[in-house]
């Protein structure tokens, strides 16, 4: 199944209204805010002793995540900051069932 933005995310300004759909999930997206927000007050917070880069937004597929991620390991590699240099994925597609630690020696990319 193939998950496609909806059209209304890129509705100009200068149409009127807002159509049915939108409409009709409103009330769905306070149901959805309340939830985050009895979240985010009641979840633990981690911290790490590394930088972390979050590369990702609320578009599926198509906005540049994977060219970008690529770049910045680029940067870091020349830039030799740092040493090792890890990415976490939800692995979007992949066939895998349980985590996987991936070895650049053995896997590309």
């Amino acid at each position: 199944m193939q998950i496609k933005t909806p059209a209304f995310w890129y509705r100009t300004p200068d149409k009127e209204g807002s159509p049915l759909t939108e409409k009709l999930l409103t009330p769905f997206s306070y149901l959805y805010e309340a939830g985050r927000r009895l979240e985010q007050c009641c979840k633990t917070q981690n911290s790490v002793d590394i930088p972390v880069i979050c590369v990702g937004n609320a578009v599926s597929g198509g906005s540049g995540k994977t060219p970008t991620i690529l770049a910045i390991c680029d940067l870091i590699k020349k830039s030799r900051t740092f040493k090792n240099i890890f990415f976490l994925t939800r692995g979007y597609g992949g066939s895998e069932k349980a985590p996987l630690s991936v070895d650049f020696k053995k896997h590309s990319y």
